[in-house]
C-alpha cells in the first residue's frame, strides 16, 4: 500500500502540468482505462467431511490501470499500474511530438515495435 501512495504522487505530478495547454481550445483530453481480474470460488458443504459448512474465497488476481493525457497536439503521457503480487509501473512518460521528424520520450515505456 505505500507503493501505491508514492506511485500516486506521481500520477498527480504527472497530470498537473497546466502550463503545456494554455493555448489549446478543446485540450487537455484525459482517457482513463484498465481491467480487474477477480477471482472466486464456492466450495459446498457436502463435500467436506462434516457436511456442516460452505466455503467461498474472493480475491483479485490481477489489475492494469492506465490513464492517457492529450495535453495538446504536441504533447501527450501516460502512466500505468500492473497491480498483481504488488504494484509496478508499467508505463510512465511524458512525450513531445512537435517537429515531423523527431518524437522525444522521456520516462518509463514500451518499445513502440517488436518482432
Amino acid at each position: 500500500m505505500r507503493d501505491l501512495n508514492k506511485y500516486s504522487l506521481l500520477l498527480a505530478g504527472m497530470c498537473s502540468l497546466p502550463h503545456l495547454a494554455l493555448h489549446a481550445e478543446d485540450y487537455p483530453e484525459y482517457k482513463v482505462s484498465g481491467y480487474v481480474m477477480l477471482d472466486h470460488d464456492i466450495f459446498d458443504a457436502s463435500f467436506t467431511e462434516n457436511g456442516d459448512e460452505s466455503q467461498s474465497k474472493s480475491e483479485i488476481r490481477r489489475a492494469r490501470l492506465s490513464l492517457k493525457t492529450q495535453w495538446n497536439d504536441n504533447w501527450k503521457s501516460k502512466f500505468q499500474l500492473d497491480v498483481s503480487d504488488g504494484v509496478e509501473v508499467k508505463d510512465a512518460y511524458l512525450q513531445y511530438q512537435g517537429w515531423q521528424w523527431l518524437d522525444v520520450t522521456v520516462g518509463q515505456f514500451k518499445e513502440p515495435f517488436g518482432l
